[in-house]
């Protein structure tokens, strides 16, 4: 037996268990089914699990209707997970970021944007995870007033100097063109990964500023003098630095081989391939 095949199986075996009246008596096991229904992508099996919740009267169980909010977001029907949600009493911050993402997910952004509000005059306090979906919402609908709303809130309530609040932070000044404002959110991170550096050189990009190639080379240099190893998002933004009949471009190619070369021994076959392009 091959393992697709041992694969589906497993599935079948795993589904006869959970459809059997007994099994789904149980709380945890309408979790582990509505769960089955999210990984098998099964529509008619989240239905199903929403039928037995609402059978053994499990409705303000928070943690199946987590579940069951994002599976029928997943479905792309977040007005049903909408009656999940508001069908739950007292709503905690969890089911507040799963309602929030499945608008997201479905691109249903004054939704989500409306709902955040919403929660914050209830006094749920709205954690990492929440502002960091609120400032890609943010910055998908180009919206610089509400991207420094919630970047205020995220310093009233202490996240701002989370890694990934950060991040999502500096997307929205640059992706609405206040890169300034987005190199302060850099420039204040205590902690940085690669998605940090990776922020600030799209920015970079996305600049008007003449000088913006040697804004981003020195950029990169730092991230690789300060220990960070680039991915193939940054070898990407890196490339259009180097390409062209231009000698100058063709010198900062050769800079960032050697670099890299330096500070990264045996480097990897993307960044490679990418050199054997840039000097062919």
């Amino acid at each position: 037996m091959n393992l697709s095949s041992a694969r589906k199986t497993f599935t079948l075996k795993t589904l006869r268990y959970y459809t059997c009246a007994t099994a789904l008596h149980q709380p945890p096991n309408l979790h582990h089914f509505v769960q089955l229904s999210i990984a098998n992508r099964s529509l008619l099996l989240a239905q199903q699990a929403h039928a037995r919740v609402l059978t053994h009267g499990l409705r303000q169980d928070p943690f199946t209707a987590t579940k069951l909010i994002s599976a029928y977001a997943l479905f792309g029907d977040p007005s049903k997970s909408k009656l999940v949600f508001d069908s739950v009493e007292p709503k905690n911050a969890y089911l507040w970021n799963s309602m929030i993402s499945g608008y997201v997910r479905n691109c249903v952004y004054n939704e989500a944007y409306e709902l955040f509000i919403e929660m914050c005059y209830c006094n749920v306090l709205p954690d990492d995870y929440t502002f960091a979906t609120m400032a890609k919402v943010s910055g998908e609908v180009g919206d610089l007033g509400a991207g420094k709303w919630v970047h205020g809130k995220s310093i009233r309530a202490g996240f701002v100097m989370d890694t990934v609040v950060a991040n999502s932070l500096m997307s929205v000044y640059c992706k609405c063109g206040d890169f300034g404002e987005g190199r302060k959110v850099f420039d204040e991170m205590p902690e940085r990964n690669v998605g940090s550096w990776n922020v600030l050189m799209a920015g970079y990009r996305s600049t008007t500023d003449h000088d913006f190639d040697k804004g981003l080379l020195e950029t990169a240099k730092c991230m690789m003098m300060s220990g960070v190893k680039p991915d193939g998002f940054t070898v990407s933004s890196l490339l259009p630095l180097c390409g062209g009949d231009d000698s100058g471009k063709l010198d900062y190619g050769r800079e960032l081989h050697c670099l890299y070369c330096e500070v990264w021994i045996g480097f990897e076959f993307g960044f490679g391939c990418s050199s054997w392009v840039l000097f062919d």
